[in-house]
């Protein structure tokens, strides 16, 4: 009888060991996937051009920085944030207008903006944006490189955000809505000239990349409180 016992025992560990390993098989390869989707590089819409360090491949890696040490203040080669400052400006696709880009600094060193405005993809397909806003923080570790040179006096920054943008089709008379995340991420050197991109995204995979430059704007609308700060 006591060996019956011990028997049943022994299987049900068994059983238990093999639901265990089930359990962190799976784990392990929705961790994977997840990386995957995360860290991989992305395909551009329309070009199909590869950026293998994608703004959410680098929104990923800032998250794992946060948790370990606070994001720092800016260099004494940079821009000191003493005020906040904000800039606005048109986004562009080469020539063609991509709605309006706004974007806060405050002296703590968050980010924060929003997109907005309405164009057409071709003459018969318009987007609307029905919402996009986005937040973040500068990141002075950051060194700005081009093909020529490095420029360690420019201060770089990244948001994330939401976007919904109404779609209509003229000659279908389809209407749909399209969703997903939004980045920002620029360069303000220290005459406070801003340079950079929004890239929407709907599945971190494919993307579109809006550009837009310009100086400071002293506005009053632009206030860490419109910006939910």
């Amino acid at each position: 009888m006591r060996t019956s016992e011990a028997s049943d025992r022994v299987k049900t560990n068994r059983g238990g060991y093999r639901l265990l390993l089930m359990m962190l098989l799976a784990i392990a390869v929705v961790v994977v996937l997840y990386m995957v989707r995360s860290w991989g590089p992305g395909v551009e819409i329309g070009t199909g051009k590869t950026d293998t360090t994608p703004p959410w491949k680098q929104w990923q890696r800032l998250q794992v920085k946060l948790r370990k040490e606070p994001v720092g203040r800016p260099t004494e080669e940079q821009l000191e944030l003493s005020e906040p400052i904000g800039f606005a400006a048109e986004a562009y696709e080469g020539d063609a207008d991509r709605g309006q880009v706004a974007v806060f600094l405050t002296p703590d060193g968050n980010v924060a903006g929003d997109w907005t405005g309405q164009y057409y993809i071709t003459k018969k397909l318009d987007h609307q944006v029905i919402m996009s806003h986005f937040k973040g923080c500068i990141v002075p570790s950051e060194v700005y490189e081009d093909a020529n040179e490095q420029d360690p006096s420019k201060l770089y920054f990244i948001a994330k955000g939401p976007f919904s943008i109404l779609e209509t089709d003229a000659d279908s008379g389809r209407v749909r809505n399209v969703t997903g995340s939004i980045y920002a991420t620029g360069w303000v050197d220290t005459e406070r000239y801003f340079t950079g991109k929004i890239t929407i995204t709907s599945d971190e995979k494919h993307f579109k990349a809006y550009y837009w430059e310009g100086p400071s704007t002293k506005n009053t609308v632009m206030s860490p409180a419109g910006f939910g700060f």
